[in-house]
C-alpha cells in the first residue's frame, strides 16, 4: 500500500520525532519518504519587528488586531529561515478558504485595502 500524508505542524513540533513515531507505528518494512520539511513559524506578538505593522492595523481597525495562527502552508515557512528568522506576519487580502481553489477570487476593495496597508508600512519604515 502507498499513501501520502500532509502534516501541518506547529512551530515547536519536532519533525524528526514525528517521523520516528510513524516509523514505529508502521513497522520495520515501511518506507517513509519526506518530500518537503518546513517547520511552522511564529513571531511573538510583542516583537518590536512587527510593532509598526500592528500600529497601522490598530489605527485602521480602531482596536488592536487579533493575532492568530494559520492552518495552511505559506511561502513564509521557507522564507523565514532563509532570511535568518526575521519577525514575520502573514497578512493580505482574500479569504483563506478561497486559496488555490477553482474560481479563486478576491474582492477588489480588499486588494486596495491591503495595498494601502503595505504602502503605509513602507512609508513608515523607509521614509
Amino acid at each position: 500500500a502507498v499513501f501520502t500524508v500532509d502534516f501541518r505542524t506547529l512551530p515547536d513540533d519536532d519533525h524528526a520525532a514525528l517521523i520516528s513515531m510513524l516509523g514505529r507505528l508502521f513497522g520495520p518494512d515501511a518506507r517513509i519518504e519526506v518530500v518537503t520539511d518546513f517547520k511552522g513559524f511564529a513571531t511573538a506578538p510583542h516583537d518590536a519587528g512587527i510593532a509598526p505593522l500592528l500600529r497601522i492595523l490598530a489605527e485602521r481597525l480602531g482596536r488592536p488586531p487579533v493575532l492568530l495562527g494559520a492552518p495552511y502552508f505559506t511561502d513564509a515557512s521557507a522564507l523565514v529561515p532563509g532570511f535568518g528568522s526575521v519577525p514575520t506576519v502573514v497578512i493580505g487580502p482574500g479569504a483563506s478558504a478561497q486559496c488555490h481553489k477553482t474560481d479563486e477570487h478576491c474582492p477588489i476593495g480588499e486588494i486596495e485595502e491591503a495595498t494601502a496597508i503595505y504602502e503605509e508600512l513602507i512609508r513608515r519604515l523607509c521614509m
